[in-house]
């Protein structure tokens, strides 16, 4: 029965496509990179693109800020920000979104 088991694993992991990245997955390393803002403070900026060409945007500071949403965000998926102001997180977005 083991056996068994272990076949259909092995068949069902190798006949999965490769999965594509989507928003909330981890952040690959070639999406993200480091920047010093205006405050001297590391923010780690990162951008994915999926789907049918939206690009998602993800920035994160130690301190636990962060910007994270679609770049074309909606009402029903807007873009959400903590632990900085409003104008700032749009400053953020004009920058890498080119709101």
């Amino acid at each position: 029965m083991k056996h068994v088991a272990l076949g259909l694993i092995c068949i069902l992991t190798t006949a999965m496509p490769a999965i594509a990245w989507e928003p909330g997955d981890d952040w690959r390393d070639n999406q993200c990179e480091s920047v010093i803002d205006g405050a001297d403070r590391v923010a780690n900026v990162c951008r994915g693109v999926y789907g049918r060409g939206e690009v998602f945007l993800g920035i994160y500071w130690n301190d636990g800020a962060e910007v994270v949403g679609p770049c074309n965000a909606t009402e029903s998926w807007p873009m959400e920000y903590r632990g900085l102001s409003r104008a700032d997180a749009y400053d953020w977005l004009v920058e890498y979104c080119g709101w």
